[in-house]
């Protein structure tokens, strides 16, 4: 592995700890059935997307959520560009399609944006993106 880094939603895991307690302090002492299913879906969120993966070898660019949920992979062979972006706070968190492309990302505003040589463009957010640029650039060469 020539890079490796994993960058915790630490935005997305407060937000959703915030709607949790609102949730269970509204929901306290009563017997309200249609407030378990509210907490069991922010819970699943809060695991599936608690982080950011990504990894750079020798061949490929990998990234997935938190536990390995939504892996993707491209080859290296089939960048032919990449650059650090600033990403707009309205572009949200998880996966989204913007004007730059899919957009992956968990936290913070900048992403590297990769473009492939078949003109698709995606975006891998990151709070690390000199030494994940540095690392395709490397390889890429």
């Amino acid at each position: 592995m020539r890079y490796q880094h994993k960058q915790f939603a630490t935005a997305i895991l407060v937000i959703l700890t915030l709607v949790l307690v609102i949730i269970f302090c509204t929901a306290y002492g009563k017997e309200n059935v249609a407030t378990w299913p509210g907490l069991i879906i922010i819970l699943v969120i809060g695991a599936l997307f608690y982080s950011l993966n990504i990894s750079v070898s020798d061949s490929h660019i990998c990234w997935s959520f938190g536990p390995g949920f939504w892996r993707k992979k491209i080859h290296l062979h089939d960048v032919a560009s990449a650059q650090i972006i600033q990403t707009p706070w309205y572009t949200g968190w998880g996966i989204r399609y913007t004007a730059n492309g899919w957009l992956y990302r968990v936290n913070g505003d900048t992403a590297v944006q990769i473009t492939l040589k078949s003109g698709e463009k995606l975006c891998l957010g990151t709070d690390d993106a000199e030494n994940l640029l540095a690392a395709i650039e490397q390889i890429n060469k």
